[in-house]
């Protein structure tokens, strides 16, 4: 299993804290992932974008960039939380094969999927369902994103 870390997770280790959010405002989230040349994915990879805090904080809107990351044909990705029952927010996104964008808009007021309200802190990532060849290019890539975090 390997987790290629994003640098708002790398940051958390260096005193840097989980994104907070007053209640009643909406606090936007960017970051990137670095992913090393002709690197490989398996279903257990992981891909920690960052860490949500409670006591109310919902996801209102993203988007996510992503480079071509297979040579192939059969490489997908799970937009989850870490939950106990994970809440999975994308299923089975093919875009990262030859890249491009996955993006939502806020939807139930304000509240993406089931409007869940993260009371404690989780981590969003990215989980690999299907495993990939290699990624294109003999260069490292980079995956950039961006998160509308709000609090009731």
């Amino acid at each position: 299993m390997a987790t290629y870390s994003s640098d708002l997770i790398l940051g958390i280790g260096n005193g840097a804290a989980a994104p907070s959010v007053a209640p009643g405002t909406t606090r936007p989230v960017y970051g990137s992932v670095s992913i090393a040349s002709n690197t490989s994915f398996g279903t257990t990879d992981t891909l920690p974008l960052f860490t949500a805090s409670g006591p109310s904080m919902r996801l209102s809107n993203f988007w996510i960039d992503f480079p071509a990351l297979d040579g192939g044909t059969g490489l997908g990705m799970n937009l989850v939380d870490t939950l106990a029952t994970p809440t999975v927010i994308v299923s089975a996104s093919t875009t990262p094969r030859a890249g491009g964008i996955v993006i939502t808009s806020a939807a139930g007021h304000g509240k993406i999927g089931a409007a869940v309200a993260y009371t404690t802190n989780t981590t969003i990532q990215l989980t690999v369902n299907t495993s990939s060849t290699n990624t294109t290019g003999a260069s490292a890539t980079v995956i950039y994103f961006g998160f509308d975090l709000l609090e009731d």
